[in-house]
Order: structure tokens, then sequence, then C-alpha cells
């Protein structure tokens, strides 16, 4: 990850999270790639949010879930919901954006 940020990292304007955990099956033939809540899961978030630096103004930071389904919709549905609050939550805590008037217009984590 860290030469595509050297390369992309002036470039860009966008960046989004999306944290997963990799979990090894039990017959140890393969592996489950899942969705993760933000600062859960194998994503490096507060490094990537480090080398972001003083282009953290200029870069809007897009929040991705991916939540495999769960008993049925409605949980599946909570557990995203749940998710999303508490990974808001901590992008927030990370760049110190929590409820800070005067962020540029067009310029948050959602």
């Amino acid at each position: 990850p860290g030469i595509v940020l050297d390369e992309l990292l002036p470039l860009t304007v966008e960046v989004h999270i999306k944290d997963f955990v990799v979990r090894r099956h039990p017959h140890r033939m393969g592996f489950t790639i899942e969705g993760a809540t933000p600062g859960t899961g194998r994503l490096d978030v507060p490094g990537l949010i480090e080398r972001l630096g003083e282009r953290a103004d200029a870069v809007d930071g897009i929040l991705e879930l991916w939540t495999s389904p769960l008993a049925d919709t409605e949980t599946t549905v909570a557990e995203e919901a749940r998710r999303a609050v508490a990974g808001i939550a901590y992008l927030k805590q990370l760049t110190g954006t929590a409820d800070t008037p005067g962020r540029p217009e067009g310029r948050s984590l959602s």
C-alpha cells in the first residue's frame, strides 16, 4: 500500500475506507474475506489518515460498509446501521472532525 500511496496521494481527492477481516476456514483450505467495522479489521486506518497529512482537508472520506447477510434483512440492516454509526464516530475521532465547526463546505466524512 505504501508504494500506491506514494504515487497516487498527490492526485487523491476522495478516499473510500472499507475495513475487512480475513478468516481461515476450519478445514484450512481457503479463506473468507468479510467487511468489518472500521478500526476492527486489517486496514491500517490511522496509518492511512496519517499519510494523508496536510492533504486531509482537501480529500473527501467515504465510509464503505461490506456487511455480510445475517439471519434476515432486518438484522442485516440493523448491523449495517450499527457499523455506520461506529465507523463515522471512529473516523471523526481519528481526524479530529467530531462536530468541528468551520469544516470546508463539501469536505466531510460521510
